[in-house]
């Protein structure tokens, strides 16, 4: 199993992102993970070197930027319910 925990005051920013958008932020190298055709689960270095968890099955995703420069990558169900989730907790301040 994979799994990551992220604590808020580890957030630098979060964004939308359309992942065939931003070649950047491809997965080039799997370092720890599952990667199958549409599906991406665990860690992962990216086409501009970051270090990323990804949890990945589409193109539209929620892309955490952590203090130390680590991206989290997740393509949530429902990406507006989850947003609007991070709205209510905190971590997101408009």
């Amino acid at each position: 199993m994979f799994k990551i925990t992220v604590n808020k005051e580890d957030v630098t920013n979060i964004t939308i992102v359309d992942l065939s958008e931003h070649p950047e932020l491809k997965p080039t190298l799997r370092t720890f993970g599952a990667g199958l055709p549409g599906y991406k689960l665990g860690w992962f270095r990216l086409a501009n070197g970051a270090k990323a968890y990804l949890a990945v099955s589409s193109d539209k995703a929620v892309v955490i930027k952590l203090k130390d420069d680590t991206l989290v990558i997740l393509t949530p169900k429902n990406i507006d319910e989850f947003i609007d989730r991070l709205r209510e907790l905190g971590w997101i301040r408009d």
